[in-house]
């Protein structure tokens, strides 16, 4: 039978003094340092790509507030029934 997952067994204190998790959480912020140089490497020396990303997140974010916005009036207009 398996033992149990750390979680279960450990509280946060113990759970977060194990050398693998403290080697995982120093490997990913390791890993977002890397892509993050990465990115602004990219964005800063590429103004054409710059442009194309700054437009390309306009349009992200603006599909998102509407789409909010649609489904908060529905939301409303169900609440009004």
């Amino acid at each position: 039978m398996c033992s149990p997952p750390r979680t279960k067994v450990n509280s946060s204190t113990q759970f977060a003094e194990f050398s693998d998790f403290d080697e995982a959480v120093m490997g990913a912020v390791a890993d977002n340092q890397d892509a993050h140089n990465t990115m602004s490497d990219y964005f800063f020396t590429n103004a054409a790509g710059r442009m194309q990303l700054i437009a390309d997140i306009a349009k992200w974010f603006h599909t998102v507030v509407v789409e909010q916005e649609k489904t908060r009036e529905a939301e409303e207009s169900t609440q009004e029934r």
